[in-house]
């Protein structure tokens, strides 16, 4: 543990940690989360030692997420194949000739979807029958997981895998070589004086023009053109890398249906560009110095948000009241519990007074009498006996937390 690291608690007995510091490298993704909302940044990357061994709070896999890094790992994989076989041009015919020894393209595709579920083996949040659910969509999609790498090596990118800087080794891959002519996929650049890093899905280089290529699996974002243009600048100061300072002259977005041109930032725009991050990074380095990093709820920002429980501010404001709640609507319930009604009931309070008829999956959930409890991802439903009592239920996918209070 960082001697410099600050200890916290929060509401929810038995989960307190320390806080994380400030990193040495910052990315444009962690800069954004961190600007969106900063207690949610300290609170996902602290250090929570009775609740695991890793760094961060423990994550609920999204579909979605995982979908996407699934699409990635495979280019990956045949990055590292077509390696390991000398090939360095993924035409069609390499690719299906390294395919052959990974099972084709649904065995390669179903070996990356196991890489990404096993990382949260050793999770306590997720069970296993939620991982089966997840990779039995996984499954289910893996033919387009397929295609959109199709797609993305149809666009020429070719993945060069470990000899993508220039033919390191194994040993060499940590270091940062200068770029040689052709094309480059899963480039790291990074501007040390800056403090800022990032991952280029694909560098193409040649006399003429250097191109900078990020792959998206979703949809279009405006953000997107801003994370390209930073990966601009940072190909510009990475003097590792880039040397010889060549700008990059064009950048791309590669969706899976349609590809969509950035323009590049000129001199002044670069300057400008490097001006705001300057900026932005000292902000965040002041977050990362606070004790008690402020809260930016709101209903879009934290819908999906991983640490929601933990953050007092969010209870204050966002969840709906219950009265108002659709029965087509997910949504999160704080209440005190009053008493259980039945094996799988229970009677919980709002702070209004208002008695709320709790339904759980399992039997005899151990909610403490008397205390506050949250629960995250619940649904309102209609009982057929009372139509005027107001139900909520919980689901598989449901979590509850005891709150001190």
């Amino acid at each position: 543990m960082n001697a410099l690291a600050a200890r916290f608690d929060t509401e929810v007995p038995g989960i307190w940690g320390y806080w994380p510091v400030t990193p040495a490298l910052w990315s444009y993704s962690s800069l954004k989360e961190m600007e969106a909302c900063p207690r949610r940044w300290m609170l996902s990357r602290a250090t929570y030692p009775d609740v695991w061994d890793r760094r961060g709070y423990p994550q609920q896999p999204a579909a979605a997420g995982v979908f996407g890094n699934v699409v990635h790992g495979v280019v990956e994989r045949l990055a590292e194949a077509l390696a390991d076989a000398g090939i360095k041009f993924a035409s069609p015919s390499a690719v299906i000739g390294v395919l052959g020894e990974q099972g084709g393209w649904r065995g390669i595709v179903l070996k990356e979807i196991d890489h990404q579920l096993a990382q949260f083996d050793d999770n306590p949040r997720v069970s296993r029958e939620r991982i089966d659910r997840l990779r039995e969509e996984l499954i289910r999609r893996a033919p387009q997981a397929a295609d959109q790498v199709k797609t993305f090596l149809g666009r020429r990118a070719l993945p060069t895998g470990r000899t993508s800087a220039g033919g390191e080794s194994s040993e060499q891959s940590h270091k940062r070589l200068p770029v040689t002519s052709g094309t480059h996929s899963e480039r790291e650049v990074c501007a040390e004086e800056l403090r800022l890093t990032g991952r280029i899905d694909l560098l193409v280089v040649d006399d003429k023009d250097v191109a900078v290529v990020d792959f998206k699996t979703g949809d279009e974002d405006h953000g997107h053109a801003d994370q390209v243009r930073l990966y601009a600048l940072l190909w510009q100061l990475d003097e590792q890398t880039n040397p010889y300072s060549r700008p990059a002259t064009k950048l791309e977005l590669a969706y899976p249906s349609h590809t969509l041109s950035v323009e590049p930032p000129d001199s002044a725009a670069l300057n400008a560009l490097q001006a705001g991050m300057v900026e932005r990074i000292a902000a965040a380095d002041e977050v990362t110095a606070a004790t008690a990093p402020s809260a930016t709820p709101s209903v879009e920002g934290c819908q999906f948000c991983q640490v929601k429980h933990l953050c007092d501010s969010y209870w204050l404001s966002i969840p709906p009241n219950v009265s108002e709640a659709t029965t087509e609507e997910w949504f999160d319930f704080e209440g005190r519990v009053l008493r259980p009604q039945g094996s799988r009931s229970w009677f919980l309070e709002t702070d209004d007074a208002t008695q709320v008829l709790v339904r759980t999956v399992e039997s005899h959930v151990p909610f403490p009498q008397g205390d506050k409890v949250r629960l995250l991802g619940v649904r309102r439903t209609i009982d057929p006996d009372k139509d005027t009592r107001l139900v909520i239920a919980m689901v598989s996918t449901s979590e509850w937390y005891a709150v001190s209070s």
